[in-house]
């Protein structure tokens, strides 16, 4: 199963932070991308730029207005996430668990709804993905035979 962690944190707080603190949480984050990378699990993390840097897209009417600067005003932003592959959700816990410091505000855990295309989804090893091409082949062949047409064998 895919899950994404979310990792916040106030950004004053991280902009307060000594050289030594912010050389610290990058060793720490370093070690657990290690982990991650050598055990399988890590399949792809980021860390966006500050929410300041953010251009913020909304429908007005049928027309598209950009503002600058993030979609709502919190003390808190997005700081990171991780996209891992565990077993189950107690394993993504105990990863978030290793996020959480005095830097982290909170790590938000998330099935993953990634959706692969039919054609990915069947060579997947991973089980949801299999479910999901099974699910798609079930509907074209529904689809197909009614409609009339055969359906390959």
């Amino acid at each position: 199963m895919k899950y994404v962690l979310l990792m916040y944190a106030d950004p004053a707080h991280t902009q307060a932070m000594t050289a030594g603190d912010r050389d610290m949480m990058a060793r720490k984050h370093a070690a657990l991308r290690a982990e991650l990378t050598g055990s399988g699990e890590l399949l792809d993390g980021a860390r966006p730029a500050y929410r300041a840097d953010t251009t913020t897209l909304r429908l007005d009417g049928r027309a598209v207005a950009t503002s600058h600067g993030p979609l709502i005003t919190s003390t808190v932003e997005l700081t990171a996430y991780y996209l891992v592959r565990c077993p189950d959700m107690d394993r993504a816990l105990a990863l978030a668990a290793h996020i959480l410091d005095s830097h982290v505000t909170a790590v938000k855990v998330r099935p993953s709804m990634t959706q692969p295309t039919p054609s990915s989804a069947s060579s997947s090893t991973d089980p949801g993905d299999r479910r999901l091409a099974a699910t798609w082949a079930q509907r074209r062949s529904r689809r197909e035979a009614s409609h009339g047409n055969p359906v390959a064998a």
